[in-house]
């Protein structure tokens, strides 16, 4: 049937047409040659068209784009708009502001008050300037709005919001009055196909009900203006369209060369005629459509809807006449509800009016019909709409094709037709809508998930009796055989949540199936959202398709990780795939699966073990410690550190295990026969900051830390630790352990005996000193009897060549005298050193000891005077007598008022004297 005719406007044309605009029965044509021709249209009493006027050199370079707004014409000439009078063609201004313009479009006179001037949206690089065109032609930019890229394609919604598109941003609303820009679809939406890039075609339809059309290449998808996509339809062209428009009750693409007329609900061909050469499309005055190549012009006429309706009755296209009816915009919805239903009546009626007692049959027949119109016909749409009208179960919709039957093999041919399995995947997503309002009606198990619950016979898809098919398929069967219901979903529908569930695995399996033969690129959408799918048949369709990733996601919706993990190679993939799990829930998983990482990279292994992980337990944390105690110690050390540097894990034992790593490390290195470590290397640089020396070797360098560890750490435990420490090396380590331990003999004889090292001798009396304690209050007396004292045998030569010079004992007496007890340090001293070597120790010892005693001497007189102004203010206070009566007694006294009773009395304090009896 043909919707529209075809019109040749302009043909053959000598000059190559660069763009065009048609406007109250005038055409202007801008042409490569930087011309500009005008012709007059003439529909009454017959067509004619001539032309009106021509201008050479109209414009400096080719015309891009032209629009006609307030009387005037506006043309992208080389990139700067520039304004021309309608009736001379002459040009009244260049706009410099608009310089890099590359697309203008008029604000629609229906979106703006009347009385308002035109709007006039032009496209400058990313930005949109928005500029206001009075009746005299001048022209003021009143809004610049920023935008993310370029737009590509620009269209008014109304007059505050404009919708844009960009080949690889997307598509984008930008609102005048708050320069805000909101997405409208993005590309990686599964519903486009996977061609991305600057060459992708895209469109934009305006739509009735304030719905758009959006195209990339082959695809269409349909949303609402604030973005949100209507997932129930989408369009498939049959190539990328290089322009599309709406023209009710239908979409229009021009694809290569030809025009292609869809259905605006189906998505189905109505029409398409060929235009050879064909470059734009465009909607011209009075909303007819043009068509342009590079020397013709077409324009496309409707066939008036009365005489498509006629010519589809008479063709008995009884379903596509209602079809059509359907989509025409009615003035009211009983007028269109009134139309469709006489239209569907026609199907069945013969010349006698039916009547009420043969609507059953009616029902009945429509049904057959159905299947009719499927098996034969092959009106997929029309049958399965149809058979939904009818309120037949999903199930009996699913058994329409032989692929996906659920009552076992059939000997027919499977239906690959796109159509069909387009609108089968279009009816059961809004089954998916329905049966989710309809487990909704019912309460789940307090135990189970829904994905959990099996049907109430055996596999939903497997070994299904014929009776639990029949039986869950007569659910759908409304009481009142397909008369139209206002409910929606009536509350008898489904007689339990088990049907339900039942229907909702069909529903889901058949979709995914559908999915894998018409649009593989929505399986993600399915399998990555909560469904319903048979785990064992949507686990062979995905293989069978080798759609591997969306296997994978398929598991983990399921909770089925283990499958998941074991259907991937590649260790980036397992990376991934652990990141997505909790560590805590899957740590065996983590642990088992971990291996083909860390074969690979280390710390890749390492960082599955430790990100985002802060909530862990500790039973997880040991369960990863051993692990990595079988797997390295170096890992294991790796991760303790982690714990406690990262973490800030207080417990005893990771700090114990981690001091314990540290020294095997250190002696295995000592102890290695090649490349011996030597273990005196820059002992004083231990005691530095481990950040300090980035040129140590990496023995000195984890001796630095174990050191740094020993000394902040306050949760590991000495006393397990220091036995495990070699007797002759890493000495200085030892250090800290023993004053851990507080034992400060042992500590200073390894400093001066083994070590000689004076200076880190009297580094540890600073650090331990403590006049409170007395394990450490003489540290200083015992470092100053350890340099005094003989040395041991043991001590080595090159040791004995390090005597401590008196020199310095003497210096250090003078430097630490004041922490010491005078005369146990010079009880120490040798006879022959003379006395006037010690006089600066004694001056500063008694200094200190003359201060300590006057201060104390201070203390104690202050003490006595406040107790004397204490005993003063007491005696004040007793020296004022009151009398007790009734009134001024209190509890404790008065139970005793027939006694003597004494008390003192004063502004701050009453002392009461308890009661004496004779």
């Amino acid at each position: 049937m043909d919707v529209v005719v075809v019109q040749c406007l302009i043909e053959a044309l000598p000059m190559a047409i660069s763009t065009s605009v048609s406007y109250d029965g005038r055409l202007l044509i801008a042409t490569t040659s930087q011309s500009l021709l005008k012709y007059a249209l003439s529909d009454s009493p017959s067509f004619d068209i001539r032309l009106a006027d021509s201008r050479k050199d109209f414009a400096k370079k080719n015309v891009e784009s032209m629009a006609v707004a307030s009387g005037f014409l506006l043309a992208v000439d080389g990139g700067v708009v520039a304004s021309f009078s309608l009736d001379s063609l002459t040009l009244r201004e260049y706009i410099p502001a608009t310089k890099g313009a590359s697309l203008l479009a008029v604000c629609p006179a229906e979106s703006r008050e009347a009385s308002e001037n035109s709007l006039v949206a032009i496209v400058v690089k990313k930005r949109i300037l928005i500029y206001s065109i009075s009746l005299d032609g001048s022209m003021r930019c009143v809004k610049e709005l920023a935008t993310p890229e370029r737009a590509h394609i620009l269209v008014w919604l109304n007059a505050n919001t404009i919708a844009c598109a960009h080949p690889k941003r997307g598509y984008f609303t930008v609102a005048l009055d708050s320069n805000s820009t909101t997405d409208l679809f993005k590309f990686n939406n599964s519903l486009f196909s996977a061609a991305t890039g600057a060459s992708a075609k895209i469109g934009i339809a305006i739509l009735p009900k304030g719905q758009l059309l959006l195209t990339r290449n082959n695809s269409g998808v349909f949303v609402n203006s604030d973005g949100s996509p209507l997932i129930e339809r989408d369009l498939e062209w049959s190539g990328p369209p290089d322009s599309i428009t709406y023209s009710s009750p239908y979409v229009m693409a021009l694809i290569a060369g030809a025009v292609e007329v869809r259905s605006l609900t189906t998505g189905g061909v109505v029409q398409r005629i060929d235009f050879p050469g064909a470059l734009s499309m465009s909607v011209g005055g009075e909303s007819l459509i043009h068509i342009a190549s590079s020397n013709c012009i077409w324009r496309l006429l409707p066939v008036s809807f009365e005489d498509q309706i006629e010519h589809l009755i008479a063709s008995n296209q009884f379903n596509e006449a209602q079809r059509l009816i359907e989509e025409l915009e009615f003035s009211s919805e009983d007028e269109k509800v009134l139309f469709g239903w006489i239209s569907s009546l026609h199907v069945f009626q013969t010349k006698k009016k039916i009547e009420r007692g043969q609507i059953s049959n009616i029902i009945r027949v429509r049904g057959l019909y159905a299947h009719h119109m499927f098996t034969v016909e092959r009106k997929y749409e029309e049958a399965i709409s149809l058979l939904s009208e009818l309120r037949a179960s999903p199930i009996d919709i699913v058994n329409l094709f032989p692929q996906f039957s659920l009552l076992g093999p059939s000997s027919d041919p499977p239906v690959t037709d796109k159509t069909a399995l387009a609108t089968l995947k279009d009816y059961l997503l809004s089954q998916r809508q329905i049966l989710s309002k309809l487990r909704r009606l019912h309460q789940r198990p307090n135990n189970l998930p829904w994905n959990q619950i099996p049907p109430p016979s055996t596999s939903p898809l497997t070994g299904t009796t014929a009776a639990t098919i029949a039986a869950v398929s007569s659910l759908f069967s409304g009481s009142d055989h397909g008369v139209p219901d206002s409910i929606p979903i009536p509350e008898n529908m489904i007689a339990n949540a088990d049907d339900a569930l039942f229907l909702s695995s069909v529903v889901d399996t058949t979709l995914l199936k559908v999915y894998l033969l018409v649009n593989e690129g929505l399986v993600g959408s399915l399998v990555r959202v909560e469904n319903f799918c048979d785990i064992q048949e949507a686990e062979n369709a995905l293989k069978q398709s080798r759609k591997y990733r969306e296997l994978i996601d398929f598991y983990y919706g399921k909770g089925l990780h283990r499958k998941a993990l074991e259907n991937l190679d590649e260790p980036d993939a397992i990376m991934q795939y652990l990141h997505r799990l909790n560590i805590v829930a899957h740590v065996d998983l983590f642990l088992e699966f971990s291996e083909p990482i860390f074969n690979r990279n280390v710390e890749e292994g390492l960082n599955i073990f430790t990100e985002r992980y802060e909530d862990v337990p500790l039973k997880t944390h040991l369960r990863i410690i051993d692990f990595f105690e079988r797997k390295s110690a170096q890992l294991e050390t790796r991760y303790l550190e982690y714990l406690i540097g990262n973490l800030d894990s207080e417990r005893p034992e990771f700090h114990d295990r981690i001091v314990l790593l540290y020294l095997q490390r250190l002696v295995e290195q000592l102890t290695r026969s090649e490349s011996p470590v030597d273990a005196t290397e820059s002992v004083e640089m231990l005691f530095v900051d481990a950040e300090a020396e980035a040129s140590s070797s990496d023995f000195l360098l984890l001796r630095k830390k174990l050191v740094l560890f020993l000394e902040n750490s306050k949760f590991y435990r000495p006393e397990r630790l220091i036995s495990l420490f070699p007797d002759d090396v890493l000495l200085e380590e030892k250090v800290v352990v023993l004053g851990r331990l507080k034992m400060h003999r042992e500590s200073l004889f390894i400093c001066i005996e083994k070590l000689a090292n004076f200076n880190l001798a009297k580094r540890y009396c600073e650090m331990h000193y403590d006049p409170k304690d007395p394990t450490s209050s003489h540290i200083f007396v015992d470092l100053l009897s350890l340099l005094l004292g003989p040395r041991t045998p043991t001590t080595s030569a090159a040791q004995k060549d390090q005597i401590i010079p008196m020199s310095d004992i003497i210096q250090y007496l003078i430097r630490y005298g004041t922490f010491m007890h005078g005369t146990a340090a010079l009880s120490m001293l040798p006879d022959s050193l003379p006395l006037a070597c010690l006089v600066p120790f004694m001056e500063k010892t008694l200094q200190t000891g003359q201060f300590s005693s006057r201060s104390g001497m201070l203390a104690v007189n202050l003490a006595k005077m406040e107790h004397m102004h204490i005993q003063d203010a007491l005696i004040q206070s007793q020296s004022a007598l009151v009398t007790l009566d009734e009134e001024k007694l209190c509890a404790r006294c008065s139970k005793r008022i027939g006694n003597s009773v004494f008390a003192c009395y004063s502004e701050k304090l009453l002392v009461h004297v308890f009661c004496m009896s004779k």
